[in-house]
């Protein structure tokens, strides 16, 4: 995770991207395929190489003629070498339903946008382009992490959930900058980090599928995962005979309200001296603190009259001002951990929480938890999302709003 100097400055901290203001829709000029974006964000990142450059105009028309933001041009980005050094062949930038036929996309974030843009690839170049064809033999299945996620180096395609599971699972293919199974050559190897619900001595507990070696709790006997025999569903230790005093598991759900930007009660209100300055477009921090402000204060707000009424101050064309933060009682928290958050929601207080990676940014509000205390996970946090009535835990938030280049913060009440 990098870090933002910006989180530490006691007066501001952006707002930017709640919602992608381009269309990121599939654009062409003179042949080349490339992606609705604004022009700025159409360049090069440290590391890469290959070309870019933004197109007003395919010909004499408008390249992105459904955006009504003029400085959304057709972004045509080319890469051949990503980030972290790694050769690619035929990398270009798209939006992801372009990406077809023997085509794959990179998971680094090689490309600006939200995960509707990615860089679509051919193959590797240490690979010839063909993929994994070669024969490389099984998969390690050795331990591996993804930030303080363990997982297991399996077939990407293994990584999955099967018939009845309730859990998740994800493959991921670099841990930061670096791969995540670097111990294996072929390129389809990637982490595996899946979790699991099973019901075991006389309650349900969450297990993680790892190797043996890697487990310190107890495995669980029935297949659940995939690889072979030394990989096992690891459970957390009871910590204890018998039904024990509170269990592992416990549950929190805050009684609060959640705010949709888009409602019409205040979806187009502009909420500051810019014409693109609505609730709609950028107010996902607008909502949250609204929902937040209500639940901890008593009050019964919308996000138009904490606006109205000044509750809510701003800077810069949008951006909401740090004088709000001490006005309405919280205290920034960069990075925080879950156990902040945790222990913040057993007080009976929501936590407004900030995902941000290149180029995008969301707001959401934790009111509940369900899951193991003893093993904090960013599934079992509960949020409102202003946004997106999908986005139902923390994890999901930072799968769309969160990379290796991206930070978080939350704001505590005081």
């Amino acid at each position: 995770m990098h870090f933002n100097s910006k989180l530490f400055l006691p007066l501001i901290v952006a707002i930017v991207g709640c919602y992608a203001k381009a269309s990121e829709n599939p654009c062409t000029v003179n042949g080349q395929k490339g992606v609705c974006l604004k022009k700025s964000e159409c360049k090069m990142y440290s590391g890469q190489k290959g070309s870019s450059k933004a197109y007003e105009f395919n010909g004499g028309k408008y390249s992105c003629p459904n955006d009504p933001d003029a400085d959304v041009w057709c972004c045509v980005k080319t890469v051949d070498t990503l980030i972290n050094g790694k050769g690619v062949i035929d990398g270009r930038c798209l939006n992801t339903k372009e990406c077809q036929g023997n085509k794959q996309t990179v998971s680094t974030p090689e490309c600006p946008g939200s995960n509707n843009v990615k860089l679509c690839i051919s193959g590797y170049k240490n690979t010839g382009g063909g993929g994994s064809s070669g024969n490389y033999g099984k998969p390690s299945e050795s331990a591996c992490r993804v930030g303080n996620q363990k997982g297991v180096c399996i077939k990407k395609g293994d990584c999955k959930m099967y018939t009845g599971q309730k859990g998740s699972s994800k493959a991921y293919e670099f841990n930061g900058n670096n791969y995540s199974c670097p111990n294996d050559k072929d390129p389809d190897v990637w982490c595996c980090v899946k979790d699991v619900t099973v019901y075991d001595n006389g309650k349900y507990v969450k297990g993680e599928c790892l190797n043996t070696s890697d487990c310190s709790g107890k495995t669980y006997n029935y297949p659940e995962c995939p690889g072979s025999e030394k990989v096992k569903l690891c459970l957390p230790n009871s910590g204890g005979n018998g039904g024990g005093n509170g269990g592992s598991s416990g549950s929190i759900s805050i009684k609060s309200t959640r705010f949709a930007q888009c409602d019409y009660g205040w979806g187009s209100f502009q909420y500051d001296n810019c014409r693109e300055c609505t609730i709609c477009n950028w107010g996902c921090l607008v909502c949250t603190l609204t929902t937040a402000y209500n639940q901890l204060q008593g009050k019964n707000e919308t996000p138009k009259s904490m606006c109205e009424k000044r509750l809510i101050t701003f800077y810069n064309q949008g951006d909401v001002d740090g004088f709000t933060y001490s006005r309405l009682g919280f205290t920034q928290y960069p990075n925080p951990s879950l156990k902040l958050i945790y222990d913040t929601l057993k007080k009976g207080k929501v936590v407004p929480f900030g995902s941000s990676k290149p180029n995008a940014q969301h707001w959401v509000t934790v009111y509940g938890f369900n899951g193991n205390p003893n093993n904090l996970q960013y599934s079992d946090f509960l949020i409102h999302d202003p946004g997106d009535t999908n986005r139902s835990n923390l994890q999901q938030l930072l799968n769309d709003y969160y990379n290796s280049y991206g930070s978080t913060e939350c704001l505590i009440y005081n």
